[in-house]
């Protein structure tokens, strides 16, 4: 700002002016409640002293399934998942707030208790194994939803991938192997926001 006096003597002064609020000044959270009828369902609240407009929320148990990781992205809001294994959990909520300003908020989760809707089993078996022609994977949902198949070789290279409409209940997926060399191989499925792991052996 500069001023001029009436003797013609100016004097100019700067400050710095800050638009909008302060990213510095936004807090980011979550606070979760358990089902009483089933402890590892959990439905999470986000928390922030500035509006949210964005959520995305990363589950990933901290320890491996089958020596294999299990992580979870969520991206709706304030959503309620059924965690399939017992053990301990780091729960990260990325959130976006009105002002633009992105903050994330991680807090461990443990799970002594699983308790799954009937009929629903957390193994997925690939069948017959070692396999020559055809490996039939095993796998139950609790609703309707794609399913996508991935089969890589033991370097990480991609060899079939198919996207299944996969039904509530049981569900078979078949694999054609006979095309494969000899050897082990990883299918990865990816299905209501989760990524599991599975192997066979082609004979």
């Amino acid at each position: 700002m500069t001023v001029v006096q009436n003797t013609g003597c100016q004097t100019t002064t700067c400050r710095q002016v800050v638009v909008g609020t302060s990213c510095d000044a936004a807090t980011v959270k979550f606070e979760y409640v358990r089902d009483l009828n089933r402890p590892n369902k959990i439905s999470f609240i986000a928390i922030s002293n500035q509006s949210i407009v964005k959520q995305k929320w990363i589950i990933k148990r901290d320890s491996t399934v089958n020596g294999f990781p299990y992580t979870v992205v969520l991206t709706s809001n304030n959503p309620t998942f059924i965690f399939p294994f017992t053990g301990s959990y780091t729960v990260c909520l990325e959130a976006t707030t009105l002002n633009g300003c992105v903050k994330q908020y991680c807090e461990r989760i443990v799970i002594e208790k699983v308790v799954m809707a009937p009929g629903l089993v957390n193994p997925i078996t690939v069948s017959p194994n070692p396999a020559r022609s055809v490996a039939r994977i095993q796998l139950k949902l609790e609703n309707p939803t794609a399913v996508s198949v991935t089969v890589l070789d033991g370097a990480g290279s991609v060899k079939w991938i198919q996207l299944v409409n996969g039904v509530s209940g049981n569900n078979t997926i078949a694999l054609p192997v006979e095309q494969l060399s000899q050897g082990q191989y990883l299918v990865k499925l990816v299905f209501a926001n989760q990524i599991r792991w599975t192997r066979f052996q082609k004979m």
